[in-house]
C-alpha cells in the first residue's frame, strides 16, 4: 500500500464529487414530497461519505511533505489550501450533524413540530449547504493551481 502522502491525489476527488451533489439532491427531496424520505436518506448517506472522504483528503494532504525549496507563491498557496481544506471539512461535518438533527426532529417531536417550521429549517440548511460549496470549490482550485501552475508534483517530493 502506498504511503498516506501518495493517496492524496486519489482521495481528493471523492469529497468534491459527493458534496457537490448533496444540495441538489436535498432540493429535489423538498420539491418531491412523496419521495422525500428516501431522497433525504440518500442525502444523509452522500453527506456522510463526502465528509469522511474530506477527512481522508485532509489527513492525506497533511502527510504530503513540503518541497525542498518552495517559492513564496507556492508556500502561500499551500498554506491557504491547507487552512481552507480544514475549514471546509469542519463546515461539512457541522452540516452533516445539522441535517441529521433536522431529519430526527419529526421522529422526536411527532405532532409538536409544524410542517412549515420543518420546511424553514430545510431551506435554511439548504442555503448554508449551497454556500458551503464555495470554499469546497476554492480548496480544489488552490490544489489544482499548486499542481498545474506552480509545479508541485509527487515527483518533486523527497
Amino acid at each position: 500500500m502506498p504511503p498516506w502522502s501518495h493517496l492524496h491525489p486519489l482521495v481528493i476527488h471523492f469529497p468534491i464529487a459527493l458534496l457537490m451533489v448533496v444540495p441538489l439532491l436535498a432540493l429535489l427531496g423538498l420539491l418531491w414530497p412523496r419521495q422525500r424520505t428516501g431522497i433525504h436518506a440518500c442525502v444523509l448517506i452522500l453527506l456522510t461519505l463526502g465528509t469522511v472522504s474530506a477527512f481522508l483528503a485532509v489527513v492525506t494532504g497533511m502527510a504530503v511533505p513540503s518541497p525542498a525549496t518552495p517559492s513564496p507563491e507556492l508556500t502561500a498557496t499551500l498554506a491557504a489550501h491547507e487552512q481552507l481544506g480544514k475549514r471546509t471539512l469542519l463546515l461539512f461535518a457541522c452540516l452533516s450533524l445539522a441535517f441529521l438533527a433536522i431529519q430526527a426532529l419529526p421522529l422526536l417531536f411527532k405532532s409538536r413540530i409544524s410542517p412549515s417550521w420543518l420546511l424553514a429549517l430545510h431551506l435554511l440548511w439548504l442555503t448554508v449547504a449551497a454556500s458551503a460549496l464555495l470554499p469546497l470549490i476554492r480548496t480544489g482550485q488552490l490544489g489544482g493551481r499548486m499542481v498545474h501552475e506552480l509545479g508541485l508534483h509527487g515527483s518533486n517530493q523527497p
